[in-house]
């Protein structure tokens, strides 16, 4: 009898048992859908959310590959170094393909050199290329020579893709921290002429020469005989750079050339503009100063650019007349400004009076912000600088004001005008001081930063430090996180606090309810002045933020903001409830860090720092590989990137649109 009711309870604990076994199994492969529907992925993610890494570490032990899977990816996130042992340890046993990559990536965000040596091993030992892809990947991230001479030795079939684009992966993210050698530069312009390589490779491996510090001069004919022999557009992007790494003259004729051909994409023409930077201004400015009428007003601001870095004295009155005849208000607000600070000194009332009055004369805040900016050539033009700062008008312009007094005060020029005029040293510290006390988070946050420039000595100049603590008191977080992290420097720097950290910010509490609901292929509409960009959200990489956007994007929240940033062959930037890039809304939410590149199209929240993310968003023109791991990637431009290429500053966000039925909102 005893021996029955033993059985009898054996087989109800291994009935229970399987019950639970397949109720875990059918959540577990319910994946190709939203993953966040599984209520274990749920709770890992929230203790991804929450930065509980002994709970998470649990998971690595489950018997579900899904479940070790999600967890080794949330301690990528963490990027905590006490995970470096567990998550080598589970690499050591581990039998899934996706789990292995999964902590690969997570030891490559941790970036400790510690791992190298185990990586090195279990590469020798794996099979999987997908695997010994992210290991290349991840040694590149934290390896030194030995990874280095490695990798140079490496052999690969032409048919082995996978491990092709590792390679090239480790050589580029070694060539970002600084890893590098002639011969490592061979191997990369190797694969570069090798018609057998594939683009994506060819492309990965390109980044390498514009990334790392290197010298090209020995490797001019590998420029040019990979730049004619290459067809896509951001690897062609990438030898454009390469050739101001040259030096040569046949790099010069060739950089001068694709500037004046209209037949080379814009975005070559910019890195044109960028390279021709490294050679002598006399060789280069004719060129460059007739790009500044190019049709791409990209082109345009990068030529204006480059006159307002590296500027001659002797070309300032060419510079002033070029800005009185430019259509467009940035590279025209970039040529006053280098007409300015390069003329000479008896020309600076003539030309200020010009800049003065385009300034008075616009109903453009950014134009306006600009021309301030520009303003800041001579010294003299403080007291209307300052007017502007402190008077009632848009933040763009009070942000820029602040920014532009800032440079006054570093002018080289500062100390000799100074001897003249009495008080101006004074009169300075107490216009810092009086913007640290503004309350405003963008004016705090360039002032603090000026305050501890050492050559500056305000730490000398300032007898009592009271208004440094009396403003961080004052912050408002998270709103004025920029602010508050600023002023913390500045105190220490004063001989204040010593710590430096972010500060504990409740975050937005996850509604699992909600994303739960949303589709893998969800889509909104930006609907801006210039047309419609259309976003593909990744709920499954992001929950939080693709989230937090829908939830903004309801609201209304971005209807009518300004895209505020916008650099050519980079990113534009938008969302911010100010309109300068110094605002945030009243919530935050944490990182969310991702195995997936910056590439175009790409759309990432913005950041002060790991886990200060709040409504800024960034949609990137140009693949930028030095961002990945380190910002937010939440969706994807699936319809309408011509529309971002053509955006500018001060461009609107009429409205965003969120639907589930994409196709009847873009029809």
């Amino acid at each position: 009898m005893k021996n029955f009711l033993l059985l009898i309870a054996i087989l109800f604990f291994l009935s229970c048992k399987q019950k639970n076994s397949s109720i875990s199994k059918s959540e577990n492969s319910n994946f190709e859908g939203n993953i966040y529907t599984d209520s274990t992925i749920r709770e890992i993610h929230t203790l991804q959310n929450e930065r509980k890494l002994k709970s998470l570490l649990v998971f690595l032990k489950n018997a579900y590959p899904e479940y070790r899977r999600k967890a080794a990816f949330s301690l990528g996130t963490l990027q905590d170094s006490a995970a470096i042992e567990p998550l080598l340890n589970l690499l050591k046993n581990e039998q899934d393909e996706s789990v292995k990559i999964a902590a690969i990536f997570s030891l490559g965000q941790i970036g400790k050199q510690v791992v190298e040596k185990q990586l090195l091993e279990i590469y020798e030992k794996e099979n999987s290329l997908l695997v010994k892809a992210e290991i290349l990947e991840t040694l590149g991230k934290c390896g030194t020579q030995k990874t280095l001479i490695f990798v140079e030795k490496l052999k690969y079939k032409d048919e082995e893709v996978v491990l092709q684009k590792g390679i090239a992966k480790c050589l580029t993210r070694l060539g970002l921290r600084g890893v590098t050698s002639k011969e490592m530069t061979k191997k990369v312009f190797e694969i570069l002429t090798t018609k057998s390589i594939s683009e994506e490779v060819r492309y990965w491996s390109s980044f390498y020469l514009t990334r790392a510090k290197i010298d090209l001069t020995d490797f001019e004919k590998e420029i040019f005989n990979a730049f004619n022999a290459e067809g896509y557009i951001y690897t062609h992007i990438n030898l454009t750079l390469a050739m101001g790494k040259s030096k040569s003259e046949k790099s010069l004729e060739k950089l001068l050339n694709i500037l004046k051909s209209k037949s080379y994409d814009y975005r070559i023409r910019v890195a044109a503009i960028h390279s021709l930077s490294k050679f002598e201004y006399e060789k280069v400015k004719t060129t460059i100063f007739s790009s500044l009428a190019d049709s791409s007003l990209h082109v345009s601001v990068k030529a204006a650019e480059y006159f307002d870095n590296f500027g001659k004295h002797r070309d300032s009155h060419q510079y002033l007349e070029a800005a009185k005849t430019l259509s467009e208000w940035r590279p025209r607000s970039l040529m006053f400004g280098a007409a300015l600070k390069f003329s000479h000194s008896v020309f600076h009332k003539e030309i200020s009076a010009a800049i003065i009055s385009g300034y008075q004369a616009s109903k453009n805040p950014y134009e306006k912000a600009a021309l301030l900016i520009a303003l800041s050539g001579n010294v003299e033009n403080y007291k209307f600088i300052e007017n502007q700062a402190f008077t009632k008008n848009e933040n763009v312009i009070h942000s820029s004001a602040i920014e532009a007094l800032a440079n006054i005060r570093q002018l080289s020029v500062f100390d000799s005008v100074a001897a003249k005029t009495q008080n101006l040293y004074d009169y300075f510290g107490e216009i810092f001081k009086k913007a640290i006390l503004s309350q405003d988070a963008a004016m705090i946050s360039i002032a603090a930063n000026l305050l501890r420039d050492p050559k500056l000595k305000f730490n000398q100049f300032y007898k009592n430090t009271y208004f440094l603590n009396q403003a961080i008191s004052r912050c408002c977080l998270p709103q004025d996180i920029e602010a508050y992290l600023e002023l913390q420097k500045t105190i220490e720097f004063f001989g204040g606090n010593k710590s430096i950290s972010v500060p504990k910010i409740p975050k937005i509490p996850i509604n699992w309810n909600f994303i739960s609901t949303i589709s893998p292929n969800q889509r909104a509409i930006i609907q801006t002045n210039k047309g419609k960009i259309i976003l593909e959200f990744l709920i499954n990489e992001a929950p939080v933020s693709v989230n937090n956007f829908l939830q903004l994007a309801k609201q209304g929240f971005y209807d009518s903001t300004f895209f505020h940033r916008v650099v050519p062959n980079f990113v534009i930037q938008g969302g911010c409830p100010r309109g300068d890039g110094w605002g945030n809304p009243e919530t935050s939410i944490h990182s969310e860090f991702s195995g997936i590149s910056f590439e175009e199209g790409t759309v990432g929240m913005a950041s002060a720092g790991k886990d200060t993310e709040g409504s800024q968003f960034f949609i990137m023109l140009a693949p930028m590989l030095h961002l990945d791991g380190n910002y937010t990637i939440f969706a994807n431009v699936v319809e309408g990137i011509e529309v971002a290429h053509s955006i500018e500053i001060g461009d609107k966000i009429l409205r965003i649109i969120v639907s589930n039925d994409s196709t009847s909102e873009t029809e």
